[in-house]
């Protein structure tokens, strides 16, 4: 069995309170002399760590279990967090900068002031999610279910947000300046006082609860009135840690 097969086998059971100073040794395999690479954490299950200021950067920590773990500050530069289960994470602070976070399940995640410059958020749910003042630049976000999610100051300079749920969200005062939100549901949505200058809004959504910019006209840029009373329709999440069914806006 390979050196990096092996420390998988023996860390991805449950950590149980270690600190982050335990968890990040795990992170790096030595291989030759001078020689290091990233461990693979894939699968693991992280209960009651402290991983503050933890630096999980390049880990591989797909479909991993991390919910309810505090990571204030932690470094995930380019992790690999796809399907992963962050529910009700603290990440206040922390860079995920170009991390993959495709499908991931980040509801009710706390990421007030994090780096998330050029992320991969493909799909991933965010509903409830906090995202003021995140940096979210470039990010992937298409067709994300960010639902009742706080994006108030947040940078989307360049973001993909096609087909996005943003119903009910509010992105007060966001720089949405270029983003693609085509085809999202902006129902709901606050966006006042929000940077729109050359944002593409073609086929997006929005109704009388929708809230703009003063002095803007959401119809003259590609976005149209949809009158129609919120529907509800069941979906099923193909994901390893929920098998239920979740309940999403049509």
């Amino acid at each position: 069995m390979s050196t990096a097969a092996s420390a998988r086998s023996h860390f991805s059971g449950r950590f149980l309170g270690f600190g982050s100073y335990f968890v990040g040794c795990l992170l790096c395999l030595v291989v030759g002399a001078g020689m290091s690479r990233p461990a693979s954490l894939r699968d693991v299950r992280l209960h009651s760590s402290d991983l503050r200021g933890a630096n999980l950067s390049h880990a591989d920590l797909r479909e991993a279990d991390l919910e309810d773990q505090d990571l204030t500050g932690a470094s995930l530069v380019q992790a690999r967090l796809v399907r992963a289960m962050l529910h009700g994470c603290n990440l206040a602070g922390a860079d995920l900068t170009q991390a993959n976070l495709e499908m991931a399940q980040l509801s009710q995640v706390n990421l007030t002031g994090a780096n998330l410059t050029g992320v991969n958020l493909r799909c991933a749910i965010l509903m409830g999610t906090d995202l003021t003042a995140a940096d979210l630049r470039t990010a992937c976000l298409t067709a994300a279910q960010l639902r009742h999610a706080v994006l108030d100051g947040a940078y989307l300079r360049g973001a993909k947000m096609a087909a996005a749920i943003l119903a009910q969200a509010s992105l007060v005062e966001a720089d949405l300046t270029e983003a693609d939100l085509r085809g999202a549901n902006l129902r709901g949505a606050d966006l006042s006082g929000a940077r729109l200058g050359s944002t593409n809004l073609a086929g997006a959504r929005y109704d009388r609860d929708t809230h703009w910019p003063v002095g803007f006209e959401p119809a003259l840029h590609g976005a149209y009135f949809d009158p129609r009373p919120k529907m509800r329709m069941e979906a099923r999440v193909s994901v390893p840690w929920e098998k239920r069914r979740v309940s999403t806006e049509n």
